[in-house]
């Protein structure tokens, strides 16, 4: 079940990037974001930036519950990066731009049409 991310997810959201060992980004930043849940426990988020000027999209903010298992976390996020492409095909945009440190996504992105583009792991993704 996904629901549009909102002030109230904020909170848990920072838990979840401090727990992973990221910075948590200023909320005044965040464009639209999704967040995924399974019986009513929060799994993953991410959140989708847009060009005001040119069909193109951004990834960022992409995040996990840090309490799942590997495997619901891996699911999860697929779940996410799905839906968020379903509103950028929606948004019309034609490219869409990911960032990942971690190599074990490449896999996953790719399984939703993105390319590996530049050494620094930037994937994208076009329709």
């Amino acid at each position: 079940m996904f629901h549009r991310a909102t002030t109230e997810d904020y909170k848990e959201l920072v838990e979840w990037w401090k727990a992973h060992g990221w910075d948590a980004p200023p909320i005044e930043i965040l464009p639209f974001g999704i967040v995924y849940s399974e019986d009513g426990t929060n799994k993953a988020a991410g959140f989708l930036y847009t060009a005001s000027n040119a069909p193109v999209g951004y990834l960022e903010y992409i995040v996990a519950n840090p309490e799942n298992s590997g495997r619901e976390s891996y699911k999860a996020i697929g779940c996410v990066l799905e839906e968020l492409l379903k509103q950028a095909r929606y948004q019309m945009i034609r490219a869409c731009f990911a960032r990942i440190q971690q190599h074990g996504l490449e896999k996953l992105y790719q399984k939703h049409g993105f390319c590996a583009g530049e050494t620094v792991r930037n994937l994208v993704w076009q329709q």
